[in-house]
């Protein structure tokens, strides 16, 4: 049996941890210009990576002004933490993310770029609210069941 040595690079893990993580991940320059998106951010947004780097965000990838608005707004050094905007893809279907954004910068402190983590909770937003409901109809029966009495 033969085994080879792998050369596990930073830059190879990075790589891999992107392609493979559940969330949609976009990185922009300082510009708003994409420079790296991964396969999660292209099914959640629809569209092909080759059609994403290169545009800048506000050009219609996302087709809420929240999310760019929120986004631009941390360029200048503030991060989000799960921040919830609504989102709609180019087939019309609309739903929820919460973002969390971060800067990339050099060793130096200068600003590169900032990192876009987006985790679409659409359905648990569904699922909260159909609990929110039935809790509010169950309150009101319990307390029409009680002026009953």
């Amino acid at each position: 049996m033969h085994y080879q040595l792998l050369n596990i690079t930073p830059a190879l893990a990075a790589n891999q941890i992107v392609e493979t993580m559940q969330d949609a991940l976009i990185v922009l320059d300082m510009e708003g210009i994409i420079r790296v998106v991964n396969k999660a951010a292209c099914c959640l947004f629809g569209y092909r990576a080759q059609d994403l780097v290169g545009v800048h965000l506000a050009s219609g990838l996302v087709r809420s002004i929240s999310i760019v608005e929120a986004i631009e707004s941390s360029i200048p050094g503030a991060t989000l933490q799960n921040y919830e905007t609504d989102y709609q893809t180019p087939a019309g279907t609309t739903g929820t993310l919460s973002l969390t954004t971060s800067i990339l910068q050099e060793k130096k402190g200068e600003l590169l770029g900032i990192v876009c983590v987006m985790h679409d909770i659409t359905e648990q937003k569904r699922a909260d609210e159909d609990l929110r409901q039935s809790l509010s109809l169950q309150q009101a029966t319990l307390e029409s069941t009680a002026d009953g009495f």
